[in-house]
């Protein structure tokens, strides 16, 4: 799922990855397959809500995934039971240190 979003995030001379029209549906796929908004995981929810919120218009409708963005990554942050931490991200490669540097931005803006 990270790196069929880098493939938009990303211009290719930082990412090194070339354009892939199979990039979306990846994406797509993977975001039901893990439940969509309505997952109970928070990572994926932090990930996968920041993802959206950072880029929806390269998800579809910029409105909607803004949106659904937003609610995750607040899901997410604001969970309980299964404390999102930065440790989560240690040792995970370049998914790791982006997302560990987001959510160290979340944690300190708050």
């Amino acid at each position: 799922m990270f790196f069929a979003w880098m493939h938009w995030a990303d211009p290719p001379f930082v990412t090194g990855l070339t354009g892939d029209r199979g990039a979306e549906a990846l994406w797509r796929d993977v975001f039901a397959y893990a439940g969509g908004e309505s997952s109970m995981d928070v990572e994926f929810l932090f990930v996968a809500g920041l993802m959206a919120k950072l880029f929806p218009y390269a998800i579809g409708d910029e409105d909607e995934w803004s949106q659904r963005g937003s609610r995750m990554k607040e899901r997410a942050l604001e969970s309980k039971s299964t404390a999102l931490r930065l440790s989560t991200f240690e040792n995970r490669g370049e998914y790791g240190k982006y997302f560990a540097h987001q959510l160290r931005g979340q944690v300190e803006s708050s």
